[in-house]
């Protein structure tokens, strides 16, 4: 699904962080990488991609996409006298998800009235922490001008990187539902020919690394054909239900 032939590399979304990139998957990320939090001083430190001991927009990259390498299902119906289970499982793997939920309340700098969650408190406060999370600063200049610090805030840690992008992939308990069909020596005082309960479950059980609510739910930006992003996405309800099917 690589792009065979392109002009000149395309960038899109109000943060230009998707690119159409000769060489590359359709909806690759193009974000600045994170190589780890200084342990000492609780900079963010980013690649430098062209050495030039600056971190600017020329350091941005591709890093991973949104599209799965491979997706599929499993279905089993199993049956045992007069029960039957029926037990649908989906999956995908290979495809990654732009947190947008952790990049406006875990990025560590101003949040005007965003606000913060819980796992902010994972981030560096004091030396010797490790942490993926950058230490929380006001700073909001250029990170190479005014004294700033070089690899941390500023329009870097601000724009969204590479610490916001997760593994997507996950198995899923999509469906559930096991049925009993009662004996008809039961049902015939009864004046019916066939009585059937069924309980069924959606969404039952989700297996994935995925950090936000869930990995099968990811908006398209801004109304733009680009997949991948979670913007705090309602989850996929769990559902259940019960039915009766009666036969006369």
């Amino acid at each position: 699904n690589k792009i065979e032939k392109l002009a000149s590399d395309i960038t899109f979304t109000t943060r230009n962080t998707s690119i159409l990139r000769e060489g590359y998957p359709i909806n690759s990320f193009y974000l600045y990488k994170q190589l780890y939090v200084d342990t000492q001083t609780g900079n963010a430190v980013y690649e430098d991609v062209n050495k030039d001991g600056l971190i600017t927009v020329d350091d941005k990259q591709v890093i991973g996409n949104a599209i799965p390498t491979f997706v599929g299902g499993l279905t089993n119906n199993l049956s045992y006298k007069n029960f039957s289970l029926n037990v649908f499982f989906y999956f995908q793997q290979g495809n990654d998800i732009l947190n947008m939920y952790d990049y406006f309340f875990v990025h560590g700098g101003r949040t005007s009235a965003n606000g913060y969650i819980p796992r902010q408190l994972e981030r560096w406060q004091k030396p010797g922490d490790k942490t993926d999370i950058p230490r929380i600063t006001v700073f909001s200049g250029n990170p190479n001008e005014n004294g700033g610090p070089a690899n941390n805030y500023g329009g870097i840690v601000q724009s969204v990187n590479s610490r916001y992008l997760d593994d997507g992939s996950f198995i899923r308990l999509k469906n559930l539902s096991l049925s009993y069909d009662v004996p008809k020596r039961i049902i015939r005082p009864l004046l019916i020919s066939q009585l059937k309960a069924t309980m069924s479950a959606s969404n039952v059980l989700t297996f994935t690394k995925y950090k936000g609510t869930d990995p099968e739910v990811n908006a398209q930006s801004n109304g733009q054909n680009t997949q991948g992003y979670d913007w705090a996405s309602v989850p996929q309800p769990k559902t259940l239900l019960f039915t009766l099917n009666v036969g006369f």
